[in-house]
Order: C-alpha cells, then structure tokens, then sequence
C-alpha cells in the first residue's frame, strides 16, 4: 500500500516533468557572465524608464517650485514599469530561446542524450522552463519598486499581479515559439527574425485586422460583434494587459464596453497556446536530432565522383579459355597437331552511367571567390525554405487583407496610414539586416570554422566585405517590399516620386551602418546570442534612449530626434502627401514655414554621408579584431 501511495505520489513531482535537464541548464547559466550583464543592463534601462515617467508626472509653475500628483505619479510609474516589462521580457526570451535546441543538435549532445532514459519532454520542458526562471528573475527585480510606489496611492494590487502574470505568460509562449523555429533553423538569426515576425502579426497585425472588421461592422449594424472582441482579449497578451490598465485608471470600466474580462483565464489560454506549440517541439526534436547525427541521405546509395560518372564505363573482356594442361604428346612421325585457337574476343560492353548532378554528388566546380559562392548560396535548403514560404504566404494574405480593409474605409489617402505601413516595413528591414549581420562572425566562431578561414589566402578586407554581401543576399526581400509598397501608391497618387529617392537614401546608410555595427558586435563575442543582443542594444541606446536623455537634459534634442531612421521616414512620408497638402516638420526648424523637398534631399544626403562613414569605421575595427579570439 505504501508503494502504491508513493508511485502516485512520484507521478505529481515537478521532476518528472523537467528532469535533470533543469537543473543541468541553471547551474550552466549561473556560471556564464552575460547573464549578470543582462540583469545589470535591465535595472539600467528600468531606472531610466521609471525616471521618465516620474519627471512626466510633475508640474512644474512659473516660479520653478513642483507640485507632486503622487496619485497620478504612481499609476504612471507602474504602467511605465508594467509595459516594460512586457516588451523587454518577450525580446529577451526571444534571444534566449533562438539556439536552445538548435545549439544541442549541431554540436551532437541531443542525440547522445536521446540515448538517455531522459524524455523528449523532459528535454523540451526543461530548456524552457529553466529560461523562464531567469525571466522570473527579472521580473522580481522590479517587484520591490512596484510595492514602494504603491504607496503613492491609486494603484491595486490586483493590476500589478495581473500584470506580472499576464507578462510571463507572453513570454512563456514567444519562447516557445522561438524553440520551435530553433529545432527546424540551425542559424539563430533564422528562428529570432521569424519569432519576431510571428509577434508581429499576432501583435500587430492581426488585432488591426479585427479592429477595423468591428468598426466595419459596427457602421453597417448597431454594434460590434463581442464574441470576436473577447477572443481577440483572451489570445492577444498586448490587448489583455491594455484592457487591465484601463481598468486601473478608470476602475469598474473595460475596453470592451460592457463586456467583462478575466484574466485569470487569459493566462490559461496562453499556458494552452503554449502547450499547443511545444507538443509539435516534442516530436520534432528526435527526427531532426537523429537526421543530423546520421545524415539526411542514409538510404541512398553513394553517386559516382564526377570525373568519372562523366565517362562511359567499359566492361572488362571475359578471359579465353586456357587449353588442357593434360593433353597427349605427339607421337612419333606425326606431325604436331597445332594448339587450338581462342575463340574470339566479344566486342566490349559500353553501360554509360549518366553524369552526377550537384544535387548528388554534393560538389560543384566554381569561379571567383568561394567564401562569396557560400555566402550567396547559404540557407537554400528545402526545409528551412518550406518553411519561409509558407509564413510568407500567410503574412502577405494578411497584409493584403489589411490594405483591402483600409481601402475599403478610405483610409490609404492618409498620410498616417502610409506612414504606419512604411514604418512597418522600415523596421521589419532593420531587425532583419540587424539580426542577420550580428551572427555572420560569431557563428564561424561557433562551428570553429573561422580559424580555417583565417589559414586560406584569402584577405581581411576579402572576408568583411564577403560577410556583408551575403548579409545582403538573406535581407534583400525585406527592403524590397518596402520599395514596393512606395512605388505602387506613387503610381496610384497617394505619395509623391521624391518619397522613392528619400527612402532610397535611408535605407543605403541604414544598411551601411548597421552592417557594420552588426559584424563589428559579432567579432568581439564568442556567442551568437551576445552579439545579437549587444547590437540590438547599440540601435536602441542611440536612436531611443539617447534622444530621450537629451529631452530631459535639453542638449542638442533636435538633431538626435532628427537623426532617427524612423522618424526621419514618418517626416518624408508625410510631407510627400500626393495632394499636395503635406509639410516636412523636421524637430528644431521654422514650423510656420514649409520645409521644401530640396532642403529635405540634402538633409537626407547628409545623413548619408555621416551614417555611412561611422558604418566604415566599424566596418575597419570589425576587420581589426577578426583574427582575434578565434577560439
């Protein structure tokens, strides 16, 4: 009876679920360094957040003296905290998550621990849940300032557990969905820029979508239909969390109206979701562990080398009949009978054996540099392009449902609404080029072919600009869509030609600068995931926190704010308005007067110019330090 008792018991144990995986990776994470820089990092930008939010709660009269709103202070400080941590946390699980799986398959751990009594399950289960502590972690660093402005008044405590709940259980599904793309890519900028792709439609997209078939619906009937409303509420992590900070601003009150909304059961939707994503990561992980650690080819016979599957095979001739060794002697008087002749050789058999194509035979004969024929013809596989297709062709019925949507509202004749697309597309581009470029060094590192580059004769400046063209081979389809978008409603009248060349010359200096940022991060860590982070972070120090700073302190403000990609895009769409009522309102200029689109060029030429130069410089200090720390 006891050993029954304990059986059920042992069958509730969270060990059962993690097993020795989770312990494995965080004694593995308490001893790596960037982990600690992380945390030191998150409490940097967190005070610099709650220090916005606290000067935007306080009046300042003509005399200089402050009067303090605390009520109105703290509700602004905890929102500022909340939804910051909802954005932060779900990127960091992002880059946490993009090589978790992925990095065990190719060194070829996975398959020696599938060799285990541990599960699939347990592997899976404990990669994520070891990551989600260190995101638990994160989140009770801000606990203590959350129950100290507390006391300012106004606040509950219910919004702040929904909160924090809510935000954990985001991120618990973005890393989920960032494993999952990590079992099928090898490469961590493929599973980070495709998590991020799917955050972006499930974020932003799909709940623009559903607003405007409400307000369609709504001017064609009495109201909005609620049913949709509510699951938009319980599968959207950003709808639920606005929808609980409404209600603490406005207590008894909700987005939806008079419908209600718990978010207890949002959090379970999304445990769900979450589950849903990581039962297909269960299956997948032993297929493609074992595809790698035994080949994708095993039950196809070897084809021939090239330089001979090219030749006609020759059947070699069958050897004549050897005459008897015990054969009479002549006798004598008798003439000696002539040994018998051969019978005559058969023509030779020619089998021709049709010549090995490359997809056989694996080899290729080329011309020209072959660290450029790898970089233009890296991630051509079937699989990772499967994949690709497939998301891009649900991504792009939803976009063109969106258009369809908006043009049937007579909203694409705004400038906003354009502007909204290009900014769309300007960031989609830079996360792509971004991401792309801060892996191209650092994972030469990882797989330890970097030090064979370094021994071929190849130069360093050869190696740099090789990297860079192959990181514009992987992102060209970005920023082509960002051109399409702008010449089709040019030839339709909506925006002026002059937009073309103003975004043409934003995105060669982006490209420039933050290829250059990307390569010069990747070779300086061993890890992909530092480089990645560490350049993510470079374009949001300069181009977010630094003009914030700058507000505050009132130094040089409209040159930095100016010096943003995308605002400098949100100017130029808006003043290439094709009616002609549009007007380009640079930060520190003459607002009464029209800025004209020639002063407008030759601002953009001159961001050019200095972006470009700063991209050539890292550019120079990525060639400087590539032969440096190649192990």
């Amino acid at each position: 009876m006891t050993s029954r008792i304990r059986t059920i018991i042992g069958w509730f144990k969270p060990n059962r679920l993690t097993g020795p995986i989770f312990t494995k990776e965080l004694r593995v994470t308490s001893r790596q360094k960037r982990h600690y820089l992380l945390r030191f990092a998150y409490i940097m930008l967190l005070s610099l957040f709650v220090l916005l939010a606290w000067l935007s709660a306080v009046d300042y009269d003509s005399t200089g003296s402050s009067m303090y709103r605390m009520s109105d202070a703290g509700k602004t400080i905890i929102m500022t905290i909340t939804w910051f941590q909802f954005v932060s946390l779900q990127l960091i699980a992002i880059v946490l998550m993009s090589t978790s799986v992925s990095e065990e398959i190719y060194r070829g751990t996975m398959a020696a621990m599938l060799t285990t009594p541990i599960t699939r399950t347990q592997i899976i289960v404990g990669k994520l849940l070891s990551k989600m502590v260190q995101l638990g972690i994160l989140l009770l660093i801000s606990l203590p300032l959350l129950s100290v402005v507390r006391i300012f008044g106004g606040v509950p405590w219910n919004y702040i557990i929904a909160a924090n709940c809510v935000t954990l259980t985001a991120a618990m599904f973005t890393g989920a969905v960032a494993m999952f793309y990590s079992i099928l890519f090898r490469r961590a900028y493929s599973s980070i820029l495709l998590t991020l792709a799917t955050g972006l439609v499930l974020y932003m997209i799909l709940p623009l979508i559903l607003g405007l078939i409400f307000l369609l619906a709504t001017l064609a009937s009495s109201g909005p239909p609620e049913l949709a409303m509510m699951v938009m509420l319980y599968v959207n992590p950003s709808s639920a969390l606005g929808v609980c900070t409404m209600s603490m601003y406005s207590p008894g009150s909700m987005a939806a109206g008079r419908m209600s909304f718990y978010w207890p059961i949002h959090c379970l939707v999304m445990l769900g979701l979450t589950a849903g994503v990581l039962t297909p990561c269960i299956f997948m992980v032993r297929r493609v562990s074992l595809r790698r650690a035994f080949g994708k080819a095993a039950n196809y016979p070897l084809p021939l080398p090239p330089t001979l599957a090219s030749r006609p095979a020759v059947s070699p001739p069958t050897p004549p009949a050897l005459p008897p060794a015990t054969q009479p002697a002549p006798s004598a008087g008798q003439a000696a009978t002539p040994p018998p002749m051969p019978p005559p050789m058969p023509p030779p058999v020619v089998v021709v054996v049709p010549a090995a194509t490359d997809t056989m035979t694996g080899v290729r004969r080329i011309t020209g540099s072959p660290l450029l024929w790898k970089q233009l013809h890296t991630g051509k596989r079937l699989s990772g392009k499967t994949v690709r297709i497939v998301f891009g062709c649900i991504a792009m019925a939803l976009i063109l449902l969106l258009y369809i949507l908006m043009g049937s509202l007579d909203f694409l004749k705004e400038s906003g609404t354009q502007a909204f697309f290009i900014i769309m597309y300007l960031l989609v581009g830079m996360f792509s080029t971004s991401v792309n470029a801060a892996t191209t060094i650092s994972t030469e590192k990882e797989t330890r072919s970097l030090p064979i580059l370094m021994a071929t004769p190849l130069s360093d400046w050869h190696i740099i600009i090789t990297f860079a063209a192959g990181i514009l081979r992987r992102t060209w389809m970005a920023w082509l869509l960002l051109l399409a978008h702008i010449l089709v409603f040019t030839i339709v009248g909506y925006l002026k030609p002059i937009l073309l060349l103003h975004m043409l010359l934003l995105i060669v200096w982006l490209n420039v600068f933050m290829i250059g940022s990307g390569l010069y991060f990747s070779s300086c860590y061993k890890k992909t995931t530092a480089a990645v982070i560490s350049n993510m972070g470079f374009g949001l120090a300069i181009w977010l926190i630094i003009p914030i700073l700058a507000g505050i302190l009132g130094m040089g403000e409209s040159i930095i704010v100016n010096a943003n990609p995308v605002m400098q895009a949100a100017i130029v769409t808006v003043g290439a308005e094709g009616d002609g009522n549009g007007f380009y309102d640079w930060a520190g200029g003459n607002y009464d007067d029209t800025e004209t689109a020639a002063k407008t060029t030759l601002f953009m030429f001159l961001w050019l110019l200095g972006y470009s130069a700063a991209g050539f410089l890292l550019l120079w200090r990525a060639k400087v330090r590539l032969r440096r720390k190649l192990f």
